[in-house]
């Protein structure tokens, strides 16, 4: 029977690899139980405000600095048209 207060269940799956991993740092960290550790750890980021970055953010960051570069780029090669004397690709 779950403790007062505890009524819901989340479950995913993990590779075998991974199970080993958690079990390895379960037993390191005190704990009895995957489930222990696992709830700990993810009860910890909501204290500490520690979110896990969701994918969507990962891809808009990467976004982010594709546009600084192209920008970058795009500031160059600008810098360089307006050399005196000098060819694009002269030293290719």
């Amino acid at each position: 029977m779950a403790p007062p207060g505890r009524t819901r269940i989340i479950s995913f799956r993990i590779s075998d690899q991974q199970h080993q991993q958690l079990r390895r740092l379960c037993v390191e960290q005190g704990f009895d139980k995957i489930s222990d550790y696992a709830r700990s750890a993810l009860l910890a980021t909501l204290e500490e405000g520690m979110v896990p970055e969701g994918e969507s953010h990962r891809v808009q960051r990467l976004a982010n600095a594709v546009e600084e570069l192209r920008a970058e780029v795009e500031r160059l090669t600008t810098i360089l048209d307006r050399l005196p004397g000098q060819a694009r690709g002269a030293n290719a």
